[in-house]
Order: C-alpha cells, then sequence, then structure tokens
C-alpha cells in the first residue's frame, strides 16, 4: 500500500519537501531552545539581531548610490569605485575594496539605474518565465525551475554573491537554458 502512495513524483516531492521543512524547524526550535540554557549564547543573540554585518555594508553601498550623478547614475562607475567605498564607509583598514555582500546594492552601485537594472530585470523576468512554463506545464522539472529560480533571486537580495559567484552561475545559467528551450517548445506546440 505505501508503495502506491509514493509511487508518484507528486507524492516523493511532497515527502521530500515536508521533510525538508521538518527538519529545519527542528533546528530552528533546537536553536531557540539551546540559546535559553546560555546566558552568553542568549547576549551573543541579542547583539547580533540589533544589527547584522551585512547592514553596514548596505548602508554604504546606499551612500554610494546617493552621491552618483548624470551619466553614472544610469551606467555606474564601476565594481572598483564601489568596493573602495565600501571598505572606506566601514572604516577598515583591513581591505582596500570589500563587496557589498548584496547583489542588488552592487549592480546598481556598480553598473548604474540602467545597467544594473537591465540585469536584476532579467532574473526577475526568469522567475516569471519559470512560473507561466510552470502553470502550463505542471512537471516535476518546471517545478525545480520555478523553485531554482526563486531562490536564486531571494539569495542574491538577502544573502549576496549569487550573480557573479563563479560556482553558482554556470548551474543557474544551465537552468535558464533548459527554461527558455521548454519556453520555446511551449509557443511552438
Amino acid at each position: 500500500m505505501l508503495y502506491n502512495i509514493f509511487k508518484s513524483k507528486e507524492s516523493k516531492v511532497f515527502v521530500v519537501t515536508s521533510t525538508v521543512c521538518i527538519m529545519s524547524f527542528a533546528i530552528y526550535a533546537g536553536t531557540k531552545i539551546y540559546s535559553q540554557l546560555d546566558d552568553w549564547t542568549i547576549q551573543r543573540f541579542e547583539m547580533e539581531s540589533m544589527q547584522d554585518a551585512r547592514s553596514y555594508l548596505k548602508e554604504s553601498a546606499v551612500d554610494y548610490i546617493g552621491k552618483m550623478d548624470g551619466i553614472s547614475l544610469l551606467v555606474g562607475r564601476g565594481y572598483g569605485k564601489l568596493s573602495n567605498h565600501v571598505a572606506q564607509g566601514i572604516m577598515t583598514a583591513d581591505y582596500e575594496s570589500k563587496s557589498v555582500e548584496a547583489d542588488w546594492h552592487e549592480m546598481i552601485g556598480s553598473y548604474g539605474y540602467l545597467l544594473g537594472g537591465l540585469i536584476i530585470l532579467f532574473y526577475i523576468y526568469m522567475c516569471f518565465k519559470s512560473y507561466r512554463l510552470y502553470k502550463y506545464d505542471k512537471s516535476i522539472d518546471n517545478l525545480s525551475y520555478l523553485a531554482i529560480t526563486l531562490l536564486f533571486v531571494t539569495i542574491a537580495y538577502f544573502a549576496g554573491h549569487a550573480f557573479s559567484n563563479v560556482l553558482v552561475a554556470p548551474i543557474y545559467a544551465i537552468v535558464i537554458s533548459n527554461i527558455l528551450v521548454q519556453d520555446n517548445d511551449l509557443y511552438e506546440s
């Protein structure tokens, strides 16, 4: 009987997704319980929750973007100038340059609103394209493409290092090419 229940792909996806969600909740609950047992951990979590290191980098990037004018507002001044400003903004003597660690701010700061915006819009467009592909053909592959695309854009916004990461970008390029090929096949049918 269990064999027949887990025979379909949808039920397998449901089981895997449920398992990941349950494990994530268990890890989250475990860290909350552990953090209440130790005073040092409680103080550490309270300090981290006030403001994290990435917020300083984002603030420095927003300051840099606010100072851009004219043609640099459209096409940017390049990654080097942004990373130098961020390093100076966090007042560290250890680095001449520092990445923003938030891809959306990094793209706008480096390439301006026109070019950086086009890069970001392409990834958002791929989210909509993968959703439309899944809407017309509810296969496990299309669901995976949708999940990967949404995760990629979300990680790029919150954590950074997605758009230009040499390990992630080639894999995501394969996903994008599959989405484009399947979408083209959908239109030809």
